[in-house]
């Protein structure tokens, strides 16, 4: 398989980073600034003369610029932290992905140094997967895989949450520093690598879309997904020939993922 390589680089750190293994194994908290997280590292990680930065960027293996994911493909992330004032001695960080419904999205995998994986839960929180620190670090770099959900999940949102801390055991007297990047399906790049169900067939009717194929034909899953990634409606295990109806579709291009074991297509129609 293909990797494409997502390259993360940003100017932070995070809570307990004070002698900590990382807010997740200490705490069990969510810190990374998710919508339904807990409260970030500000809340004690502050009134530092540290301003950190953060800077993102995602590219391929090939050095080109990504901003989107193709279903199953590992990448690679990189966490960069650095001050932009002062004389921070330590730094840290957690990140999670979410889907936009706020479930975990792919999974973390193959932490480097000095980075680990937690699941943490609380009142707020089931079972969220994060990457974070293991100890702080004084080069404030760490890597880890992220490899993107089996099929199109919507847009997928990276939350981050840092600080650049004085190393002076205490919480006080650190910097914090919070962002997020999004990043969307991949759906032409996702065709161009995978094989064609040729003998489909998409029509339109009054009623919404019918999709034509070999008579009583299985379809492992036919998804539909507005053009800015949002999942619209989807059918498991679904017998051809299959109406999606209006009430399944939006009004103006709708992008149908058909996939059966490992051969996908997808079509573009207008509603």
């Amino acid at each position: 398989m293909k990797k494409i390589y997502m390259v993360l680089t940003f100017s932070i750190s995070l809570v307990l980073i004070a002698a900590s293994g990382g807010v997740g194994e200490e705490q069990n908290k969510d810190r990374s600034g998710s919508p339904d997280g807990d409260n970030v590292c500000s809340q004690c990680h502050s009134s530092g003369s540290f301003s950190p930065e953060i800077n993102l960027s995602i590219t391929n293996e090939e050095g080109t610029a990504v901003t989107s994911y193709i279903p199953g493909e590992t990448y690679l992330l990189e966490y960069a932290v650095a001050g932009t004032s002062g004389n921070p001695l330590e730094f840290g960080f957690q990140s999670t992905a979410l889907s936009d419904g706020n479930a975990n999205s792919g999974t973390f995998s193959n932490p480097g140094s000095q980075a680990q994986l937690e699941t943490v839960s609380n009142t707020n929180v089931t079972a969220r997967s994060v990457v974070e620190h293991s100890s702080p670090s004084s080069s404030g770099t760490w890597l880890v895989e992220w490899i993107a959900p089996s099929a199109f999940n919507g847009n997928v949102t990276f939350y981050y949450s840092g600080v650049a801390a004085n190393g002076n055991g205490v919480a006080s007297g650190d910097g914090y520093i919070g962002g997020s990047t999004v990043i969307t399906p991949d759906f032409d790049s996702s065709i161009s690598d995978q094989s064609i169900i040729s003998d489909l067939e998409l029509r339109g009717s009054d009623s919404g879309v019918v999709i034509y194929g070999s008579d009583n034909a299985l379809m492992e899953r036919v998804e539909v997904y507005s053009v800015s990634g949002r999942l619209i409606s989807k059918d498991v295990n679904a017998k051809l020939p299959l109406l999606l109806d209006n009430s399944n579709l939006v009004s103006g291009i709708n992008i149908i993922v058909c996939t059966s074991g490992e051969i996908t297509r997808t079509f573009k129609m207008f509603n």
